[in-house]
Formats: structure tokens, C-alpha cells, sequence
């Protein structure tokens, strides 16, 4: 608002997609700031390419963190920003490996601009995480990747400091924390009260969970990279116990991957990120396909033949078949009653019904 209000007119928010429509709702609200979102999609915003360079705008831009990496040289050419803004900016936090394209791609391109980054989550497990968010703001503070970890790292898996004081003051030049306290005076948060609505899974949506859970179990899985096994298996869990919609595309996306094994076994390589790019709210666990599973990579399960293929992408098609047939699901109707009681808490108290 302060820079708007000098004259400035060029920035640009990178968000999580999910975050997009918040910010730009947010900033017109809250500080009668105009914005507009750049993205792909037909229908739902600008493409690029029929209106020429959209980063180039002079306004103020909002972007998900995937559509700035997938279109990062019209973020070169669109230079200079009066500000740069990255929320959520944890996501970033492994920029420091090698391998974390999407980052480091990001952190070169903007590496000269003026740049606020906000998080809420900075530090995770290990102090290598911190390096990489700095890293963000300036590549030359904390020092090399090496250099850090011999300095301030006091453990090989970086839970435990050393020199704490001389990181803190040079974290001081670059950072600060703002605690809820501190702000309660000018914003009214939302007193939250947590309501429970137990359910019970119906017949088909149970015999859907049990089968493909027993699936996931299996060593062997032509389905799933063995390199980013665990991480994939979470993101499978995750779908299949939100509903057996969620789980149904993925299921599709499985049978794909494996079609395209069976017509080219020499080389099929199965596309984890795209499957995650059709789903919302796994943007984490996209920027974490960057770091491979090391104990993978070391030994792994011999191939499987043409005919244990076949047998899997015939299970995965009758799964797939009896996630589209279910039509209810009973977590879907607890979360309608649970509303209904949810909106009824509020009248009762004179609030608005959301």
C-alpha cells in the first residue's frame, strides 16, 4: 500500500494457486488495491501469448508458484519489479539442493529485485531449511551450503545450533517475527471452536478403501516411482481417505501411466508431478519431488515382467470402476449435517451464517 501510494505500480505476488483469488479478494478489501491474476487456464483469467508478455504489466500481478516456473523467461524480460512478494514461502525452503529446479529458478530470476517473503511455517526439521529461505533474500549471508553447516550446524541432521547468537544477528538483517499478540490490537481474529461429526464409511466406499490400501501396501508397484515411494503413497493415503471422488482421477491417472508402459517398456518414466498438478492443496509435496527418497536410489525391487503389469493395470481399472459407481459418500454427508450445525451455533449467537 505504501509503495501504491508513492506511485509504483509494478509487482508481483507469487502464491500457492490455492491462495490466488485470497490475496487479490484481500488486497481490493482490505487496502483498495487493484489487482488481477495471471494463469492458464481458459475461462478463469489471462493465458499467455494472445496479450503479449503478462508479467510486463504495469499492476499488480498474482501468479501461483508453478505458472511463474513454467513461464519464467517472460519473468526475466518483464524486469525490473518495485517488489516482488512470495507467500508461503516455505515451499521454497529446500531451494538449497541441487536438484529443487523450480526454486532455484525462481530465486535466479528475482534474485535482484526487492522482494518480501512471508511464511508462517520457516523452519520445518532441519536448519538447512532457514539457509535456504535467506538464501531467498540474499545468497551471500549465510555463506555456502558447506560453510554453513560447519558453522552453525551443531548435528548432521540439523536439529541442534551452534554459534546461535552470530546466526541470530545475521538473521536480524534480513528477517523479522511478528507474534498474533502483536497485532491483536489492529486485527480481529476469529475465535475458532472445533466441532466433531463422527461417520462411518458405507459398504462400498469401506470395500474401495480396503482394496486399494492392500495395493499401496505392495513392495513392488509398476504404478509408483520407486524413488518417491514414500511420498507418493502419503499423497495416495491423503486422496483416498478424503473421498472415493478424490481418489477416483488419480486412479485414472495410475491406469494411464501404466497403458503407457505396456505399449513402450523399454523407458516409461512415471510423471508424479503431473499427477499432483491436477490436484489442489499438494503443492508442498510437488516441491518436494525434488529431493528423492537417497535409500531408494541405492536398491530398489527388480523390474516387473509384462504380465505382473498387466495384472496390476487390471486391478487398478476395477478400483477405478467401483470409485465412479459409488455416488454417496458418508463423509460428505457428515459435513452437511455438521454445517447445518455449524450455521445453527451461529444464529444462536448473532453470527453471520460462513
Amino acid at each position: 500500500a505504501q509503495l501504491w501510494a508513492e506511485g509504483k505500480r509494478k509487482m508481483l505476488v507469487i502464491v500457492p494457486a490455492s491462495l490466488r483469488k485470497q490475496w487479490q479478494n484481500e488486497l481490493l478489501d482490505k487496502f483498495d488495491l487493484p489487482s488481477e491474476i495471471i494463469e492458464s487456464r481458459p475461462g478463469t483469467g489471462s493465458s499467455p501469448g494472445a496479450l503479449g508478455n503478462l508479467f510486463a504489466q504495469e499492476k499488480i500481478l498474482i501468479c501461483s508458484m508453478h505458472y511463474a516456473y513454467r513461464h519464467i523467461e517472460d519473468l526475466r524480460r518483464a524486469l525490473p519489479y518495485d517488489l516482488v512478494v512470495i507467500d508461503e514461502a516455505h515451499h521454497f525452503r529446500n531451494v538449497w539442493r541441487k536438484n529443487n529446479k523450480m526454486g532455484q529458478a525462481i530465486r535466479e530470476a528475482v534474485g535482484d529485485q526487492p522482494k518480501l517473503l512471508l511464511t508462517a511455517t520457516p523452519l520445518h526439521n532441519n536448519l538447512m531449511e532457514l539457509y535456504g529461505l535467506v538464501s531467498f533474500i540474499d545468497e551471500q549471508l549465510l555463506g555456502t551450503p558447506s560453510s554453513f553447516k560447519l558453522k552453525f550446524m551443531a548435528d548432521s541432521q540439523g536439529r541442534e545450533a551452534n554459534n546461535l547468537e552470530e546466526l541470530r544477528e545475521r538473521l536480524e538483517q534480513v528477517s523479522t517475527r511478528v507474534l498474533r499478540r502483536q497485532v491483536q490490537e489492529y486485527i480481529r481474529y476469529t475465535e475458532r471452536r472445533g466441532m466433531l461429526e463422527p461417520f462411518t464409511p458405507y459398504r462400498d466406499e469401506q470395500e474401495l478403501y480396503d482394496k486399494v490400501s492392500a495395493y499401496l501396501q505392495r513392495e513392488r508397484l509398476a504404478a509408483v516411482n520407486y524413488r518417491q515411494r514414500a511420498l507418493m503413497l502419503l499423497v495416495y493415503r491423503k486422496l483416498l481417505a478424503s473421498s472415493s471422488f478424490a481418489i477416483a482421477g488419480t486412479l485414472e491417472s495410475l491406469i494411464k501411466t501404466l497403458q503407457a508402459k505396456l505399449s513402450n517398456l523399454e523407458e516409461t518414466p512415471v510423471e508424479e508431478e503431473a499427477v499432483l498438478e491436477d490436484l489442489d492443496g499438494f503443492e508442498e509435496e510437488i516441491e518436494e519431488l525434488g529431493a528423492p527418497d537417497e535409500a531408494a536410489e541405492e536398491s530398489g525391487p527388480p523390474p516387473l515382467t509384462r504380465e505382473e503389469i498387466e495384472r496390476e493395470l487390471q486391478e487398478l481399472q476395477e478400483y477405478h470402476q467401483l470409485a465412479v459407481s459409488i455416488k454417496r459418500n458418508a463423509k460428505g454427508d457428515a459435513l452437511l449435517v455438521a454445517l447445518r450445525k455449524g450455521f445453527q451455533f451461529n444464529r444462536e449467537r448473532g453470527w453471520p451464517e460462513k
